[in-house]
């Protein structure tokens, strides 16, 4: 594991912001006999007496104050849960200079040296285990906030009183460091098991997908990437990790594995580069795309219904339950999937300013293009079409430490056409109806506001609203959009009404209570409110009560 002692999330050593050093001293030494028979000298009665003994009360306050408080590591609290400091850690890593001659034993680090290399190992991670009960409707294993049951529309939306449990988050991480002449090369890789989900919300998935073996789950990469780190302030790195428009330390903690659904929480390949000066870093990523979009064609196939055949993949879903239609085709992967003809790769740039132990901001821009080709034509209502858009965003974000650990933090990610990067509204860069040939980008805002208060130093609790919202296409009516589809006969027949699943608007609360008897072990109990509604006024919502217990190694 890449250990918080080592190393910091995109985090530079700033000059001036060394933490305090000094330690409270044992015990004091016993003055001896011969200091106490000294008289203290004539001068301490003088005026420059009095100045002398102000100065050594002020030095003596001030020490008392340095090595009394206790130590702050900011944002990166040592007592944070792992998957907090870990996923700060995933964005990228920059570590401190390790000695690779110490021997094993001498190593607190956590560090493996590899004989005869300058090249150090870390490896770590976590198990975690998660109890879920869900009062209003099953959210699965983890929330998604787009898939929320409509409330009087789909009957599983009354499926409440739900408990279920899994260790799925469980994860694991591995790390290197090699010192060379030239700078610093590091390398970092983690997983964990969410590689097969029961959302819950998808039709039909009520039942767990692997109920002959509760305990199968599925390994998945989460990040894999390697960085060269050159003349202390620069550094590039080349793998998948943190989308750059995304600022992971702007978002609090929370029990339930996705957390706020209004944060661009995603991870791309991409290549980066980074250069610090001081208390700011300066960022810039090319990163991989995919054009998303909702597809209100009139008639196009693709969906599953009772007396319609004939469908093949890449439409979108009739079920109400389902809000995410997307076809896309990520060109800088050379992935094959629907219309999506994406050519040029999505840029992104960050300006962070960051003072250790006071807080830090965020400024993220980002440019990419949105482009469907549909090659060939079904019918007069499915003609072949192209077009071509662009879209924008801007994230802001940023913490503020009230005192040396209680803090506030928000973001917020806004910005026409960027539907992927707001975590809930993915599939919402664009709406498409190619009967009339009209392609339009979908003003999009996700934002979260959140507070963190430590009642001790085992006990803390976390607060945190969010919302998103879309501006849905102007062209795609608010009431019932007709659907069709071909029947066993070959005609054209209503299949369904994909209005009521469009969603508009998603919300979430958390509150919750963290406790860590232990170094190595953290429990807690969360409180959680979802809802999504949708153009046409239908919404969903779930009520969900976790338990969570860590143990980090």
């Amino acid at each position: 594991m890449l250990t918080v002692a080592h190393v910091r999330a995109f985090d530079f050593q700033m000059d001036g912001d060394d933490a305090p050093t000094a330690q409270p001293s044992a015990k004091k030494p016993a003055k001896k006999k011969s200091q106490k028979l000294l008289k203290k000298p004539k001068i301490l009665k003088s005026k420059a007496g009095k100045k002398a003994r102000q100065i050594k009360k002020a030095a003596k306050k001030k020490a008392t104050f340095v090595a009394t408080r206790p130590k702050s590591n900011g944002v990166q609290d040592q007592i944070r849960l792992l998957h907090e400091k870990m996923d700060r850690l995933e964005a990228g890593a920059l570590a401190t200079p390790t000695s690779v001659s110490a021997s094993t034993t001498d190593n607190k680090s956590g560090d493996i040296p590899i004989e005869g290399t300058n090249t150090v190992l870390k490896i770590g991670g976590y198990i975690k285990a998660d109890g879920i009960y869900d009062a209003s409707q099953f959210t699965g294993d983890a929330t998604n906030l787009a898939n929320l049951r409509l409330r009087n529309l789909d009957a599983d939306a009354a499926r409440n009183n739900v408990i279920t449990a899994h260790a799925k988050q469980t994860r694991i991480s591995l790390g290197s460091e090699t010192q060379t002449s030239d700078g610093q090369v590091m390398a970092y890789f983690e997983g964990d098991f969410f590689g097969s989900t029961n959302n819950g919300s998808q039709v039909g998935s009520f039942s767990r997908s692997d109920t002959s073996s509760l305990n199968s789950y599925n390994f998945r990469v989460r990040h894999a990437y390697g960085s060269y780190c050159y003349n202390k302030n620069h550094r590039v790195d080349v793998g998948q990790m943190w989308t750059l428009f995304y600022d992971p330390r702007s978002t609090g903690t929370t029990i339930e594995f996705n957390g706020p659904e209004t944060t661009a929480q995603i991870r791309r390949p991409q290549v980066r580069y980074t250069c610090a000066h001081k208390r700011w870093k300066f960022a810039f990523s090319v990163e991989s795309c995919a054009t998303e979009y909702l597809d209100i064609s009139p008639a196009f196939v693709g969906t599953t219904a009772a007396g319609v055949t004939n469908n093949t993949a890449g439409s979108p879903s009739i079920h109400y339950n389902s809000s995410q239609y997307r076809r896309a085709q990520n060109s800088f992967l050379g992935g094959v999937t629907g219309d999506g003809n994406q050519s040029l790769p999505d840029m992104v740039g960050q300006i962070l300013y960051e003072k250790k132990n006071v807080g830090h901001l965020s400024l993220g821009l980002m440019g990419r293009q949105l482009k469907v080709k549909k090659i060939t034509s079904t019918g007069p209502n499915d003609p072949a079409f192209s077009s071509t858009k662009y879209g924008y965003g801007v994230a802001l974000g940023g913490r503020y430490f009230i005192n040396e650990k209680s803090n506030i933090y928000g973001q917020i990610n806004f910005g026409s056409g960027i539907g992927a990067y707001i975590f809930g509204l993915d599939g919402y860069g664009a709406a498409l109806d190619s009967s009339r040939k009209i392609m339009q980008t979908q003003f999009c805002y996700g934002s979260l506001i959140g507070a963190e208060h430590y009642w001790s130093e085992k006990w803390r609790s976390n607060i945190i609203f969010s919302i998103a919202r879309a501006n849905v296409a102007g062209f795609i009516p608010s009431g019932r959009v007709s659907v069709k589809g071909v029947d066993a006969a070959g005609q054209t027949a209503s299949i369904g009404e994909t209005g009521y699943s469009i969603s508009n608007m998603l919300r979430q609360f958390y509150v919750n209570l963290l406790w860590a008897p232990a170094e190595k072990f953290e429990v807690g109990v969360e409180y959680a409110y979802l809802r999504r509604d949708t153009i046409n006024n239908f919404f969903g919502h779930g009520n969900r009560f976790q338990f969570g217990a860590y143990y980090k190694f």
